[in-house]
């Protein structure tokens, strides 16, 4: 298998330059893209933001309503995570990938939402831990 190469994402490219599929990965290297997962459960802008030139703009979800399925789902995955460990005697752990844009997350009625999230994630315990995208990946590769 060839090295992987650099994809430059530049303005100046046109997309054909880049937008085709990866090789299969072969060995890590220093290269080797990480992709965390993200979705539109996990972000504020699609239920909070109103963009009125989008045909699926919501306008207003109570951000309670989204505070509610922010936690539910990390007890979810807490809970599988601590089943697992128990099972495998090891420790398991998992991503929680939140997107948040500041446009939306800092309008004056999600922004209570969003320190309170971010409290009550911070008594789940020693094992929740606040990253970036690039920390997470980095230790994803170091680690796995």
């Amino acid at each position: 298998m060839s090295e992987p190469t650099a994809i430059d994402f530049s303005p100046s490219k046109s997309a054909s330059t880049w937008m085709k599929p990866l090789p299969v990965p072969g060995a890590r290297t220093p290269q080797t893209l990480v992709e965390i997962p993200c979705n539109w459960y996990m972000e504020d802008m699609t239920p909070l933001g109103y963009l009125p030139a989008a045909p699926n703009s919501h306008g207003f979800v109570s951000p309670t309503t989204i505070e509610q399925n922010w936690k539910s789902r990390f007890a979810f995955l807490y809970s599988e995570a601590l089943e697992k460990s128990i099972e495998e005697d090891s420790e398991q752990g998992f991503v929680f990938p939140l997107v948040l844009h500041p446009d939306t997350s800092g309008m004056a009625h999600v922004i209570g939402m969003i320190d309170r999230m971010i409290s009550w994630l911070k008594q789940q315990g020693d094992g929740v831990e606040f990253v970036t995208y690039g920390d997470c990946a980095a230790e994803w590769k170091k680690n796995v």
